[in-house]
């Protein structure tokens, strides 16, 4: 029966193609299918993140650093979470691909952009044992006016690649914020203390867990998630994003 099934889903996929011809989401240009969503020429052009970073934050670092780096924000405030990584620096290709997953609907997007975080995890992440994926949550009214939460669609689809639990019902958004985009970095902090709880069920006691956002910016929204799973009782936090600004 899956395999009936899945000749089924191939053959309509090949009908798609041939009425609704793919396009790349971040040129607008023809897309062959082998290539997913992104044709291979804008994939050529995604700047990764790359050594020398904060060990801590992952925050790339211009220059050569010939030892391993920990930024001195790190080191005056401590994050929560053992470490933070991110697939792309948010500029030029990488950006139109997540505008357009967290704004205009391209949610198609997930399945590409969640395989590049799985990649990540296994280059950088190994060492570690995760118990489940967790999504940076939005409040309620925010996500009922987009109509789906970008973390929630990336944490599901590597969840599912990783082989381990999603959730998304414990962390919650207590606090409507305000948009971070043009807040300076103590305003972010300043913004998100205090946003999130865990519904504590005593679920989180003792998991390890990889908290997966869109964009880490400052890092201000990843750090607050982070602190009050710790102080949920979780045994540690590995923070993923797919771009870095």
């Amino acid at each position: 029966m899956g395999l009936i099934f899945a000749k089924i889903n191939k053959l309509a996929g090949a009908v798609l193609d041939i009425f609704y011809p793919r396009v790349c989401s971040g040129c607008g240009g023809g897309i062959e299918k082998e290539s997913g969503m992104v044709c291979w020429q804008c994939r050529s052009m995604l700047e990764f993140v790359e050594r020398p970073y904060c060990e801590k934050c992952g925050d790339p670092v211009e220059g050569k650093v010939m030892h391993q780096y920990e930024c001195s924000f790190c080191c005056d405030n401590p994050p929560a979470f053992f470490m933070a990584r991110s697939v792309f620096k948010y500029r030029g290709i990488a950006r139109n691909l997540v505008h357009a997953f967290k704004y205009s609907n391209a949610t198609y997007l997930a399945s590409d952009l969640a395989d590049y975080l799985a990649a990540l995890w296994d280059t950088n992440c190994r060492n570690f044992c995760p118990d489940a994926v967790i999504g940076v949550p939005l409040y309620p009214r925010k996500e009922r006016g987009r109509g789906y939460n970008q973390s929630f669609l990336l944490g599901k689809q590597l969840a599912s690649r990783l082989g381990i639990e999603f959730d998304g019902t414990r962390l919650k958004r207590i606090v409507d914020t305000k948009t971070q985009t043009d807040l300076k970095a103590s305003e972010r902090r300043a913004n998100v203390k205090g946003a999130f709880v865990v519904r504590d069920d005593g679920w989180t006691s003792g998991r390890f867990f990889i908290l997966v956002d869109d964009v880490m910016t400052t890092g201000s929204t990843v750090r607050e998630c982070a602190s009050v799973l710790m102080k949920a009782g979780a045994s540690g936090v590995v923070v993923l994003t797919v771009a870095r600004g």
